[in-house]
């Protein structure tokens, strides 16, 4: 693996890319060393290429014991359950364990508030859409709250198992990626729908449910 834009100078001097948690758990509690193989010959490239490694855990999908689309009644029910968030937790502990010695850089979640949204309106599985905007927003909350709560987990579980300084970085950091943009509040554009909406409605409870944790997970 060499990315193009390798040796292009300081500039690009970092690569992020996710460790997917389904290649690496395809069933519950069923590792694929196959899998776990190919990361570490991704993260010795980006070494050998003077690539400093961000690591992401979830980028929108989850495996199909966690969330099947196709078969709902056989899954976890994603991240509505709290169990789901200690498996989240449990992987990303792993994750940091294994590769600690290569990466410090740790991103638990990327965009948690697209993915909520987007399953909101049907775009990404799982469907989360209601019979009103008002149920589609309640289900994109409580989603989001999940991921929350797993965030928080996963935190504790990296900064505990990644027990290895790497000496370009320091200490094991684990940050929420966020995609921020300017939207208008849905009382001033009832027209626009759900998207609209989505930075005005969600953080209230996602506020109200970030006090419950400990600060260092509240970014």
């Amino acid at each position: 693996f060499v990315p193009a834009w390798a040796g292009l100078g300081s500039e690009n001097a970092a690569h992020r890319f996710a460790i997917e948690w389904s290649r690496v758990e395809p069933a519950r509690d069923g590792r694929d060393d196959a899998e776990i193989a190919h990361y570490h010959a991704v993260l010795d490239s980006l070494e050998a290429h003077g690539l400093v490694p961000i690591v992401t855990l979830s980028h929108f999908t989850l495996p199909l014991w966690v969330n099947d689309p196709l078969d709902p009644g056989a899954d976890m029910d994603g991240w509505f359950n709290p169990e789901v968030q200690g498996e989240f937790a449990e992987f990303a502990g792993e994750m940091a364990e294994e590769f600690g010695d290569q990466v410090d850089l740790w991103v638990p979640f990327n965009e948690p508030m697209v993915s909520a949204v987007a399953a909101s309106q049907a775009v990404f599985p799982p469907d989360l859409s209601g019979q009103s905007l008002e149920q589609s927003l309640e289900n994109a909350t409580a989603w989001v709250v999940g991921m929350i709560f797993a965030h928080g987990s996963a935190f504790d579980a990296i900064q505990l198992r990644d027990g290895v300084e790497r000496r370009v970085t320091g200490r094991a950091r684990a940050r929420v990626r966020f995609d921020v943009q300017p939207a208008v509040p849905v009382a001033r554009a009832p027209e626009r729908g759900p998207g609209a909406v989505r930075h005005a409605r969600t953080p209230r409870p996602v506020r109200s449910d970030a006090r419950q944790l400990p600060r260092q997970h509240v970014l």
